[in-house]
């Protein structure tokens, strides 16, 4: 089977990442599968490339026109890690155009359910089946399509190992992904600059911009780290503080954490508070007073902490089967390959941008339609700066004066609330 991965951009993200982590457990099993990688926007990440050329995977970066079609036409599936971003739109607006037989799998990576990452009926149209990642992720635009839910895959390819216990004279907490006001809490560095525990330590890897940071002794910048799996295991806890909005699921980094028994703690109300169970594979706060009570109880309670983190490390070495992960992703891969002919994209892709954008809102775009009165601050605020949100889109299309318009309405309504 050939397959062909589509994401918008190379990234060390769960996107690209997972994709590598899944074709080297494939290739693991000697099967009859042939990979490719098309990135979709012209960025590289030399590190990346290499270690896909490791696995014998070429990627494309940006293929044209020629190029994309060669490559399709040769390809047995075509599986889109879809996120709703500027270039995500362009490139679905090009296979319309181009009007390429194929079978295309949506693979949906973030949440889904918080906007403007809902992906929209016209997005669904266009697969002959879905992958969603998150439980709450609403498909039911997907109509007949078959549908599956299936976790991001983690590389765990060592036997098992025994827990580990780090020392318990100073607290260290572990934050790893992207770091910003869309994907972590906004008041993360506030919550985390004067916890209430006598000697701790935070290390925030990923990329993080170090203007935002204020000096803080407990707090350090670590950039990104090749072997980060290699050392979680030295730290106590997962901080893993997201606003109910934020629209990344980094269930990934999660489940390597657990993997080796590091329980993360989260709020109730985020996406990434449905994927833990309180008190058995992590902590799930009710807030945020919640939030730091639970970190400054659970620091002083070395009993309480070495249970929890035996409990993580048990339940997750349980339930995660990375290789029924895969066997069930390649029975999809099969199914879909099996019971769908090639066929070009007839989806109503909108014809402008702001269409798109706004289409990730869900049922909110018609309230959106209505009165900008119906949206909180916050939400007023996301549906501006996330990705795939209305900022992101006008900066890719600078001559688009409805979007320009709609952005300056909108922030007219910021100032006044």
């Amino acid at each position: 089977m050939r397959i062909t991965y589509i994401f918008p951009r190379m990234g060390y993200g769960a996107g690209i990442t997972n994709i590598l982590t899944e074709i080297k457990y494939i290739k693991n099993l000697n099967l009859n599968f042939t990979f490719q990688l098309i990135a979709i926007e012209k960025i590289n990440i030399p590190e990346l490339s290499l270690k896909a050329f490791s696995l014998g995977v070429k990627v494309r970066l940006a293929p044209s026109d020629s190029q994309l079609k060669t490559i399709l036409e040769n390809t047995d599936l075509a599986v889109f890690h879809y996120w709703n971003c500027p270039s995500s739109y362009v490139f679905i607006k090009r296979l319309q155009l181009l009007s390429l037989p194929m079978r295309l799998c949506l693979s949906i990576r973030t949440n889904g359910f918080t906007y403007p990452q809902i992906p929209p009926t016209w997005v669904f149209d266009m697969a002959v089946g879905i992958i969603k990642v998150h439980p709450k992720t609403p498909v039911e635009h997907a109509g007949e399509k078959p549908v599956i839910q299936i976790p991001s895959i983690i590389e765990v390819m060592e036997s098992r190992k025994e827990l580990s216990f780090p020392n318990f004279n100073r607290f260290k907490l572990i934050y790893a992904g992207a770091f910003n006001p869309c994907k972590t809490h906004p008041q993360f560095l506030e919550i985390h600059q004067n916890l209430p525990i006598k000697n701790y330590q935070l290390d925030v890897y990923g990329n993080i911009n170090p203007t935002l940071f204020p000096t803080n002794s407990n707090i350090h910048l670590k950039g990104f780290s090749n072997n980060l799996q290699e050392i979680i295991g030295s730290y106590h806890m997962l901080s893993n503080l997201q606003h109910r909005m934020a629209y990344s699921s980094f269930d990934k980094i999660m489940k390597e954490c657990q993997w080796v028994g590091v329980p993360p703690i989260v709020i109730k109300g985020s996406s990434v508070g449905d994927l833990i169970q309180h008190n058995v594979d992590g902590i799930v706060a009710n807030d945020l007073e919640d939030y730091v009570e639970n970190l400054a109880e659970i620091s002083k309670n070395e009993s309480r902490y070495l249970a929890l983190r035996s409990s993580t490390f048990d339940c997750t070495r349980a339930s995660y089967k990375p290789l029924e992960i895969i066997e069930k992703t390649i029975d999809f891969y099969a199914l879909l390959v099996q019971t769908n002919s090639k066929n070009a994209i007839h989806s109503n892709v909108p014809e402008r941008p702001l269409q798109a954008c706004i289409d990730g809102l869900g049922e909110g775009k018609s309230a959106l339609e209505i009165s900008l009165n119906n949206f909180t601050k916050e939400e007023l605020w996301f549906l501006l700066h996330c990705e795939g949100g209305l900022a992101q889109f006008s900066h890719y299309f600078e001559e688009d004066l409805s979007l320009n318009e709609l952005i300056a309405t909108i922030q007219t309504c910021l100032l006044e609330q």
